[in-house]
């Protein structure tokens, strides 16, 4: 794991939260980051943390993002450093996230297929970094 924050350590970085059943029904989550801006790290993606849900809703998802930033910033959240987030559109992703922007500023939410598009991804990458 420290690896992991070394790496985000100072950084800007994306993230994605995604939620799926496993085979006995548990409701499990996902936090992975990326950094912006360093080209060795371009394609790169690190899992922060996997954990069990015992509800689904904005509230255990909110808790989960922050707990998981929690383990990447351990001393001090980079609460400015977290510019793009991806879920996808269930409308307790969507609150959650709604929430979390009072915590991240410079956080913007971005659904699974508002930017399917490589080219405009791309380009919201640039405009995030500038």
């Amino acid at each position: 794991m420290e690896i992991i924050r070394r790496k985000a350590c100072g950084k800007k970085i994306w993230v994605s939260l995604d939620e799926t059943t496993d085979v006995e029904q548990r409701c499990i989550v996902n936090l992975i980051f990326g950094v912006l801006g360093d080209e060795t790290e371009r394609g790169k993606y690190y899992l922060v943390n996997v954990g069990v849900l015992s509800k689904v809703n904005h509230s255990t998802v909110a808790g989960f993002f922050n707990d998981s930033l929690q383990l990447l910033w351990p001393t001090k959240l980079e609460y400015e450093n977290v510019l793009l987030v991806c879920t996808d559109a269930a409308p307790y992703m969507c609150k959650a996230m709604n929430g979390l922007q009072v915590l991240y500023p410079k956080m913007i939410h971005v659904k699974k297929g508002d930017y399917c598009c490589p080219r405009q991804f791309r380009w919201l990458m640039v405009f995030l970094m500038n």
